[in-house]
């Protein structure tokens, strides 16, 4: 689960900061202001687009080991994106930095992990629309 979970991080990671970029985003600005760190990434100004489009495609989802009772599916989206950002930055599930980056260099130690059902059908609807931008602004400057 964990290689899954790293990959995930990262494509994140990649994908929403190329949608900053391609929205007049500078490379070097991007990494400096956000890092690795997923959750602020997430609340970035130019992404507010990939957030509306993500509670859109939430509505079509359904886990029923946790909805209702754990809110609708874009609260279980963001509750899983919160976690895997916070590990992702080397931070605990509660937010407060640990430098523990175990989830995004694999070592011995283990790393105990949240069922990334949310996140996959987050990964196919964000990924694909970056893709699509992508494509579309290919080839302006």
């Amino acid at each position: 689960m964990a290689p899954t979970l790293q990959c995930l991080g990262y494509a994140f990671e990649i994908g929403l900061k190329a949608m900053l970029i391609v929205g007049d985003g500078d490379l070097d600005q991007v990494g400096k202001t956000y890092g690795h760190r997923l959750n602020d990434l997430w609340e970035a100004d130019g992404l507010k687009q990939v957030r509306q489009l993500t509670k859109e495609a939430a509505a079509r989802w359904y886990y029923p080991d946790h909805w209702p009772q754990d809110g609708s599916s874009y609260d279980c989206f963001l509750k899983q994106f919160r976690w895997l950002g916070n590990i992702h930055a080397g931070r605990s599930v509660d937010g407060e930095y640990t430098g523990d980056f175990s989830l995004r260099y694999p070592t011995d130690e283990k790393t105990s992990v949240y069922p990334p059902d949310y996140l996959l059908e987050a990964a196919d609807s964000i990924l694909g629309f970056v893709e699509g931008e992508l494509q579309r602004t290919a080839g302006k400057t």
